[in-house]
């Protein structure tokens, strides 16, 4: 269940989704703002269908837009239907599959804010560097807020109705982590980082209750100290600690470096081991 915790919190949801949708310029938030100013084909019931847009290295994504108030723009009420075909906005970093925005709230000044139930299907990112991937199945809520044009603030919860699962393959392992009713996380982002003013540190927060197909069962999860992270110069937070809660014990985990964490592992039978093992083999 380590694994499936260090998932939970960094590794899988690891706000990635977040980043595909709210990435400036980039993100398919920010380029169909301005859906008006686009000729799509007006379909009935309101959908636009929308330009394919070219990702920036490549492949591609495809959009239509439940215009629910004649609006022919992007706005509170309307939902927004994207599809990723080998859509890669770095060199090392692929999108494919589907997802949904049904908007809430929704507003672009002075700076991005939203509130969105965000549907996933078959939702894929992988590496282009090694054999990691995360494929999202299932529903969440986004909020996300930028505070200050430096600031940004991302929550997500799973709710009542729904869950997420990731399946997750990595070098060492695959795994399918499913993320319960109830399960919320949290990122904080903000100057300075140690690369000059415009770099960030964020702050991770975590609680809810995870599965494991692997591990053959749920736990609880939570931050008992919030995770931290140099997102321009460090991997992997480098600082924190995650308590897991099962029925047979607890396991810590505790960041000792950008590098390693410590795995404590106290069972309900009095067996109490530590192990230090490597960020990469988690997530």
């Amino acid at each position: 269940m380590s694994r499936a915790a260090a998932v939970a919190t960094v590794g899988g949801l690891s706000f990635d989704v977040v980043r595909v949708i709210t990435s400036r310029d980039k993100g398919p938030v920010a380029r169909w703002r301005g859906a008006r100013a686009l000729t799509g084909r007006q379909a009935p019931a309101g959908v636009v269908v929308l330009p394919i847009e070219t990702c920036s290295a490549g492949g591609t994504m495809a959009a239509t837009l439940d215009d629910r108030d004649g609006s022919l723009t992007l706005t509170t009420g309307d939902v927004l239907n994207v599809s990723f075909t080998a859509c890669r906005e770095t060199a090392n970093a692929q999108a494919d599959g589907s997802l949904s925005l049904a908007f809430g709230q929704l507003s672009a000044a002075p700076t991005l804010s939203l509130q969105a139930q965000v549907t996933m299907v078959q939702f894929t990112l992988s590496s282009l560097s090694s054999s990691r991937s995360v494929r999202y199945d299932g529903a969440l809520r986004l909020t996300y807020a930028e505070p200050a044009v430096d600031t940004t603030v991302s929550e997500l919860l799973v709710g009542g109705a729904d869950t997420l699962t990731m399946a997750v393959t990595h070098p060492l392992y695959t795994d399918t982590v499913t993320l319960r009713p109830g399960f919320a996380a949290a990122q904080y982002g903000f100057p300075p980082g140690p690369a000059g003013p415009n770099s960030l540190r964020t702050r991770y927060e975590i609680n809810g209750q995870v599965a494991s197909k692997a591990a053959g069962g749920w736990v609880s999860v939570f931050s008992t100290v919030h995770l931290w992270q140099y997102v321009d110069v460090e991997t992997h937070p480098s600082s924190g600690m995650i308590q897991v809660n099962g029925e047979l014990g607890r396991v810590m985990l505790t960041v000792e470096s950008a590098h390693d964490v410590r795995v404590d592992l106290d069972t309900d039978a009095g067996t109490i081991a530590s192990k230090l093992v490597p960020w990469d083999e988690l997530v």
